[in-house]
């Protein structure tokens, strides 16, 4: 009788065991996509700022004051 309650209770011990590497998987695969989901953000983040500071950097440099600035020009006509 005793053979029996062993061997049940070590099936259940490998079923635990088999469900706590199921739940390590599925959490280790949550944490790639939501790795992969912060690096395009991030990727599309630095796309924006890169943008932003092209379209200023374009800006600035057409506006002939800036360009005096730029130049070391520091007296300026009237506004």
């Amino acid at each position: 009788m005793r053979q029996p309650v062993k061997l049940i209770f070590f099936f259940m011990l490998i079923l635990i065991l088999l469900a706590g590497i199921f739940e390590i998987e599925t959490l280790k695969q949550d944490i790639s996509t939501e790795n992969a989901q912060i690096a395009n953000e991030t990727s599309e983040q630095l796309e924006y700022i890169k943008n932003l500071q092209a379209e200023s950097d374009r800006i600035l440099t057409g506006d002939p004051d800036v360009q005096d600035l730029l130049d070391e020009k520091t007296h300026f006509q009237g506004l």
